[in-house]
């Protein structure tokens, strides 16, 4: 009987070497795919033929299945050509499909292109390069810096709702104690599978990633079949980066397991080699045995990825449906409107969020990024903003982007009464001194302000915080220059003209550019080493 695993995974692209006459390795392939609308939404139930070129009787025909994807099995190696049967559609394929020795097995995403689709071109969205974020903002759409850096900001948030938590952190006791406990049971144990896999889990929360895989490979060793040492194994090879043999020791052995759990493990694999529509559909095989708002939300956040963000929303529309007033799902959905170009629905669906949840620090930025660029319900922003700083007075955050906040409105609207941002910056960095956004801000206000000799303080301060804010130095350069410095000031603007220049003909896909929008990739949370203070000794 096959497993779960085997029928789970009917939804997803699967590649076999069979003939359609015999099975045979050597004259036989496999075609597998998705298919898609022109908005990059899947599409269930399409009926497709794939015919053999220069045959016109020889033909097989399939139906995509409920997540859009379809599969040729048993195909002699060959020529083929893959149409559709609906009325009025075609598909955007416009060279032959070849299987041969070398590649029987091919794997084809299609557009299926409708006669009665609107002649007007949807907002421009924005581009990602599934084999590696090399732009922020595709050139039609957000092309201004300002917004190039909030769809940033909220591609960043976003990434940072879909990691995942921690669950070793809260299984394992990390007291040193344990770890002591952990290692005797494994000397008098040896051949004990528990015992080594609750060892290796131990070593996993405590990001040891080398110690976790010898011990989890050793309870494997033991019993390869046990269901709990294979999900831990294969967390510790995500955690390592090692997303293709993650990848192949679950498709390969994830009988017996949780399979949705298999699902979500596998859109992270996924998601490491840059596969970002099959992690959603990953997500969205997880949701269909088990609907999770997580799941919903990582289906969504891939096809950002993927650059379909209309197809994102549709997601989160449906999560939402299921999860009503689900924090995580309004902010996926109003960071698509915003890439999109729908910046006036991102921001209110962000005030939405606030009106729901407004005591959650998640949404500010979300909220900050999304207004700088629509301006939309000032005086709603505002007052929201000041909610939550008078009901977090003591938070850096709190005061920081209450004041950004006050800063774009002033400086959009100069007949209004100028609010004393200054004191909020001011009070952020009292609270976190090393909050080096909050004194580049404040530099900011000192620029603006003609007081050169303060701004010029501040911006230096940023920089010595946070080098990554190199854009900072063309400031301070100039702050540098107002208050008769040229030499400093030469030297700022020469660092400056060199980042950037270094910075264009850097390949953009590559280093931690990438890792910050990939959930995969934990943010660096350095933890103690527990030998340090422990009396653990071979």
């Amino acid at each position: 009987m096959p497993s779960r695993l085997a029928l789970g995974r009917c939804v997803l692209p699967v590649l076999l070497l069979l003939s359609l006459n015999e099975v045979s390795a050597q004259t036989s392939g496999s075609i597998s795919g998705s298919v898609r609308d022109s908005s990059g939404s899947m599409l269930p139930g399409i009926s497709l033929t794939l015919s053999e070129s220069g045959s016109a009787t020889s033909s097989i025909h399939t139906t995509t299945d409920k997540l859009g994807a379809f599969h040729f099995d048993h195909i002699a190696l060959g020529s083929y050509r893959l149409s559709t049967d609906q009325p009025g559609d075609t598909i955007a394929l416009n060279t032959p499909v070849v299987l041969s020795a070398e590649t029987p097995a091919l794997h084809r995403d299609l557009t299926l292109t409708s006669a009665s689709d609107s002649p007007k071109k949807p907002p421009p969205a924005l581009q990602l390069q599934a084999a590696g974020i090399r732009g922020y903002i595709d050139p039609g759409g957000y092309s201004a810096p300002a917004g190039a850096a909030a769809a940033s900001k909220l591609i960043q948030g976003a990434a940072d709702l879909n990691r995942p938590s921690n669950d070793a952190d809260q299984d394992i006791d990390a007291a040193c104690s344990h770890e002591t406990t952990l290692l005797k049971a494994v000397l008098d144990r040896p051949n004990n599978t528990a015992v080594h896999r609750r060892l290796g889990q131990y070593y996993l929360a405590q990001h040891q990633s080398e110690k976790a895989l010898a011990e989890l490979q050793r309870a494997r060793i033991l019993d390869e079949h046990d269901p709990e040492t294979l999900v831990s194994l294969a967390v510790t090879l995500l955690q390592m980066r090692q997303f293709a043999k993650a990848h192949d020791l679950l498709v390969a052995n994830a009988s017996g397991a949780d399979q949705a759990e298999i699902h979500r493990l596998l859109a992270r694999s996924d998601e490491g080699v840059g596969a970002f529509q099959q992690a959603s559909l990953e997500y969205q095989a997880a949701a269909a045995l088990e609907p999770t708002e997580a799941d919903f939300y990582g289906a969504g956040y891939e096809l950002i990825l993927a650059g379909s963000a209309a197809a994102a929303v549709k997601v989160f529309d449906a999560g939402t449906a299921r999860y009503p007033g689900s924090i995580t799902l309004l902010l996926g959905m109003g960071t698509a409107d915003f890439l999109l170009g729908q910046s006036a629905e991102a921001t209110r669906i962000f005030l939405r969020c606030a009106t729901l949840h407004p005591d959650d620090s998640r949404l500010y930025p979300f909220l900050s990024a999304s207004f700088t660029i629509s301006g939309t319900d000032p005086d709603a922003v505002e007052s929201t903003f000041a909610r939550y700083y008078q009901l977090h007075p003591q938070d850096a955050n709190a005061a920081y982007f209450y004041a950004l906040m006050l800063v774009h409105r002033n400086s959009a609207d100069t007949n209004r009464a100028s609010v004393d941002a200054e004191t909020l910056f001011k009070r952020a960095i009292r609270l976190e001194p090393l909050f080096a956004k909050a004194h580049l801000q404040l530099g900011n206000v000192y620029l603006d302000a003609r007081d050169y000799t303060r701004a010029a303080e501040e911006f230096a301060t940023a920089l010595r915080l946070d080098p990554g804010l190199w854009e900072t130095r063309y400031k301070l350069s100039a702050a540098y220059k107002r208050t008769g410095q040229p030499a400093l000031a030469d030297q700022q603007m020469r660092l400056f003209l060199a980042k950037k220049s270094q910075n264009a003909s850097e390949d953009q896909a590559s280093g931690p550019q990438l890792e910050e929008f990939l959930s995969v990739f934990a943010k660096p949370n350095p933890k103690p080493n527990p030998n340090a203070a422990c009396a653990v000794r071979n």
